[in-house]
């Protein structure tokens, strides 16, 4: 038991490194760290009692360190409040925790924050000991039942409140599953319910493991007056099921994405990402100005030369011209000397809206906008995401014309779990199957090389990771492609 608390505040450590930088962690955090306040207090009632028995495996180790770091130093009444206290606080950052991932009216939020809260207030007031010792003696001294029968019944009645609030979460993100349009939003759902599901089992265990209180009125009453035995060699099962559970909470946390990644840290290795490809395109830009003063010469000496070698030396410029179109990239639009990152507060219709107006569009392709009624916040470096965004529309024009015949750009940008999703979907040829895995690599395109190196893509992903947003796509050969991007729609 002593390894898996030990265990647990490793993960817990790993989780606050990864996450810090990020307010919408911190439900996700407390909800770890009441966890490993539960698992204290209950070691705390087993010093307490001096009956600590564990397993054969690590059985010398974990006795060692459960002497070392675990002493009795509270009162059997103190380890029950602190237990109350804790249980009050991980259902309330369990709610917080989950419905900041679910779209909610803000004053839907402030009714479940003083719902919840409320209820805290119930539930820890309700479960003082002495409150409980205090009726134990009235029964004592009366022999009357009433108070205690009606302690069972409100005891009844909030643990129908706690059901109720482990399983709303769960029923609101199942609801709110349909509604998302992005698959990294229904990935990243599925591991906050995962998470969830992870983080009750190992409540209930350590509920069960610890028996603290079952019922309240007698049962809790004998708790405090009698405690029972303590032994987690009986327990084996139960030690299973929590190290199941902290390594399954493990595999959600790192494969599901389900909590902001640190943010700080991680636009610090982007920016630095950024300068070495910056430095790169001042290398390109550098030679295309050497192609432009060559060419430039060439069409100089083609000025002043006869009538009859004229045509022949403008046919070089075109054939050099043309050579050296195979060495330009999309990124000769980017303004290379410019590393710093700013984000400023914009709405995603006019940032698309200026874009649109940006590309030249064939006639036989028609773009379509399917805005709401209310603009969408997103917090953006409109420098660099201008070009990035235009890759992918240009991308999608690009597909549509190789198709042939025309066809339809559509643009959607609606609310998703505390971003805004913009999808850009064609009608276009689609990616290969061959391509879908690599296409967001450097150099990989599925257009001709002599005008393009495949690096719209990649920068397109690197610019949007530097935003902490995200960017997916869904294809079928032949019948076009939709790319998804994710932008934060809070600062």
């Amino acid at each position: 038991m002593m390894l898996i608390f030990i265990f647990l505040i490793v993960f817990s450590l790993y989780c606050t490194f990864k996450n810090y930088a990020s307010k919408y962690s911190v439900g996700f955090l407390l909800v770890i760290w009441s966890l490993i306040g539960l698992m204290y207090v209950s070691m705390n009632k087993v010093a307490c009692l001096d009956q600590y028995t564990t397993v054969k495996l690590f059985g010398y180790l974990d006795y060692r360190l459960f002497m070392l770091f675990i002493k009795p130093r509270f009162s059997l009444f103190t380890i029950m409040k602190m237990f109350t206290i804790f249980s009050a606080m991980y259902i309330s950052s369990l709610v917080f925790f989950s419905l900041s991932y679910v779209n909610l009216s803000a004053l839907k939020r402030w009714f479940a924050a003083i719902a919840v809260s409320l209820f805290d207030v119930a539930y820890i007031l309700f479960y003082n000991p002495k409150v409980s010792f205090s009726v134990y003696i009235r029964y004592i001294e009366t022999g009357s039942m009433t108070e205690i029968y009606i302690l069972k019944a409100a005891d009844f009645l909030l643990w129908l409140g706690v059901l109720f609030v482990f399983l709303l979460p769960l029923f609101v993100m199942l609801a709110n599953y349909k509604k998302l349009s992005s698959p990294y939003s229904k990935r990243q759902l599925i591991g906050i319910f995962l998470f969830v599901l992870l983080t009750d089992v190992l409540y209930f265990v350590i509920f069960k493991i610890t028996s603290i209180r079952s019922l309240y009125a007698l049962n809790g009453i004998y708790d405090i007056i009698s405690p029972r035995s303590f032994s987690f060699a009986v327990s084996r099962t139960y030690i299973i099921i929590m190290l199941i559970c902290i390594g399954c909470m493990l595999y959600v946390f790192t494969s599901f994405n389900i909590a902001r990644t640190n943010g700080k840290l991680k636009k610090m290795m982007l920016r630095v990402k950024m300068k070495r490809k910056n430095t790169e395109v001042r290398k390109i830009l550098h030679s295309t100005k050497n192609m432009l003063i060559t060419l430039q010469l060439m069409l100089e000496d083609a000025i002043i030369a006869p009538d009859e070698d004229r045509m022949t030396k403008i046919s070089d410029v075109k054939s050099k011209s043309d050579e050296f179109l195979t060495h330009i990239s999309s990124l000769n639009s980017m303004n290379s000397s410019r590393d710093d990152f700013f984000q400023d507060k914009i709405f995603a219709e006019d940032f698309m809206d200026e874009i649109i107006d940006q590309i030249e569009c064939p006639s036989e392709i028609k773009i379509e906008k399917l805005y709401g009624t209310s603009k969408n916040i997103i917090y953006i470096d409109s420098f660099y995401l201008t070009e990035a965004v235009s890759n992918i529309m240009k991308n999608a024009i690009q597909a549509i014309e190789a198709k042939g015949n025309g066809g339809t750009v559509t643009i959607d940008i609606k609310p998703e779990i505390n971003y805004t999703a913009i999808s850009i979907a064609d009608d276009g040829i689609g990616i290969k199957p061959s391509l879908r895995k690599s296409i967001f690599k450097d150099f990989v395109t599925t257009k001709s090389l002599n005008t393009n190196w495949g690096v719209g893509l990649s920068y397109a992903l690197d610019i949007i990771n530097m935003h902490n947003g995200k960017i997916s796509y869904k294809t079928k050969y032949g019948n076009g492609t939709t790319f998804y991007i994710l932008l934060p729609s809070q600062f």
